[in-house]
């Protein structure tokens, strides 16, 4: 082969290679002058082992081991390659940051319901941009030309495609980016198992109720991604739009999520102790509802819907088919389980439990509030946050016009960070520290019920695995774990 056309060759390649390389160091230049250089550099080396050694190591030495596949072997391993600078630049382009951690798993952690909520966000500007990107790669990969062999390539090719895979096997544990992928899917599964053991032998466990002769309705309030620091920030917000209230709620200071994934926190609170919640309640005499405006599939809601699929009430909200227990509605704000919540308070039982499961502070944050004008993501982040002040107040201001023996439970299952929303793994204090508060009602403070509650007084500290045993302390009930029963058919 003359000079000429393996330099042209070469080239071709390097620019095949090189181009996701360019494209997420200026990302990375990018993020960290907008963020003051916080982006981990971490990130960049998972992307850069994952990338160089798996794709333009393994898969080019391959496709050159076995040169008549050169080409699709070149093509499969050059897209891998840039689908991951993709999808760091779709997060760019939507959140001027980039995700830490295998934007797989949140790409695996969703379904096309998820996705077109997700999707209708992103502006006609990135569409075409992503167009041209995808083009760029077909030009690209088109214009690769298979090299002509020579004599001994088989061996020094095969020697390098067999050192590229011992990379592979020895860069793609511990804080890879597969690694991470890896870890998800197990925590998933585990979990699964679990719900899947609890639901199946219907555990209650001896239930005692105190004061059973008394009514009441107990409301919690479950949150979604609302960090306490952003909440504190606003907290005057809050206090505004609840001064009509004649008990205040009381906050628990120093709240922390046990889990910063949905499904493991509504788990630790449905099932402690691989008790089911729900089931105990009815066997206490309690109605159950659960009013959500989450979606009825996806990785981590099938596991919520499993949770739930024994309450006496169960509907869900937000971009769902009609169909038995789910509802269409064409809003994917949080106020429209305010009716719905009024309907539960307003039901002849007795004694009820009521879940409200709000959308919150979920990213994409404009698709959580109306009209919102916000270009920065931090600042769209808070308007999130006092959109649920104004939801948490209808709803408390319904409790109270009940005129019932009420209590509320508010917590937040997780936090984040408002600049990151695809990190999952990280414990930092954003993603960990969340509000919580109790109210509780005038009539609830003049039954027994009170008594119980007081013990609620002294709580500073607590986490979201707990919940489960504040809510029995608002209840007036108590659940033995150590006599199990079976839930009645």
């Amino acid at each position: 082969m003359e000079t000429g056309q393996r330099i042209s060759r070469v080239s071709r390649l390097s620019a095949l290679y090189l181009t996701p390389v360019l494209i997420v160091v200026g990302l990375k230049i990018k993020t960290d002058a907008l963020n003051d250089g916080t982006l981990s550099a971490g990130f960049i080396w998972r992307y850069y082992a994952t990338a160089v050694v798996a794709c333009a190591g393994f898969g080019y030495y391959f496709a050159r081991l076995f040169s008549r596949f050169f080409k699709p072997a070149v093509c499969v391993s050059a897209f891998v390659f840039w689908a991951m600078a993709f999808c760091y630049w779709v997060s760019f382009a939507l959140t001027k940051n980039l995700p830490n951690e295998s934007v797989f798993v949140t790409v695996f952690d969703t379904t096309a319901l998820h996705t077109r909520d997700f999707l209708k966000i992103v502006p006609a500007r990135v569409w075409a941009a992503a167009a041209l990107y995808w083009a760029a790669f077909a030009l690209c990969v088109r214009s690769v030309k298979p090299f002509d062999r020579q004599k001994g390539d088989g061996l020094f090719y095969g020697v390098l495609c067999a050192f590229f895979a011992l990379l592979c096997v020895t860069t793609q544990g511990q804080d890879s980016l597969f690694s991470r992928a890896v870890k998800s899917y197990r925590l998933y599964a585990e979990l699964k198992e679990q719900i899947a053991d609890t639901v199946k032998n219907g555990r209650t466990g001896a239930v005692d109720v105190f004061s059973p002769e008394t009514r009441r309705t107990i409301v919690v309030a479950v949150g979604e991604s609302a960090n306490r620091r952003v909440f504190n920030e606003n907290i005057a917000d809050f206090e505004q739009k609840t001064a009509f209230l004649k008990n205040k709620p009381v906050f628990i200071p120093d709240a922390t999520a046990k889990h910063v994934a949905t499904a493991y926190v509504v788990k630790d609170m449905l099932m402690p102790e691989n008790v089911n919640l729900a089931a105990a309640y009815k066997r206490a005499g309690f109605k159950t509802f659960w009013l959500s405006n989450h979606f009825k599939s996806g990785k981590h809601d099938n596991l919520i819907y499993a949770l739930t699929r024994n309450f006496d009430v169960l509907r869900y909200f937000n971009f769902t088919q009609t169909n038995q227990s789910f509802e269409w509605t064409s809003s994917h704000y949080d106020n429209v389980l305010i009716a719905p919540f009024a309907a539960a308070l307003n039901d002849p039982a007795e004694k009820k439990l009521i879940f409200v499961h709000l959308f919150g502070s979920h990213f994409p944050y404009t698709s959580r509030y109306p009209d919102a004008t916000e270009t920065f993501i931090l600042d769209q982040y808070a308007a999130s946050v006092r959109y649920t002040n104004t939801v948490l107040a209808e709803i408390l201001k319904l409790a109270e016009s009940s005129n019932q023996n009420a209590a509320l439970l508010y917590f937040s299952d997780h936090g984040t960070m408002p600049e990151n929303p695809f990190e999952r793994f990280s414990t930092v204090p954003d993603m960990i520290e969340v509000p919580m508060f109790y109210w509780l009602s005038e009539p609830y403070l003049k039954t027994p019920l009170a008594k119980s509650a007081k013990t609620l007084a002294t709580v500073k500290k607590t986490t979201t695995s707990e919940t489960a045993f504040i809510i029995n302390a608002l209840s007036g009930i108590t659940v033995d774990t150590r006599i199990l029963n079976k839930e009645p058919q």
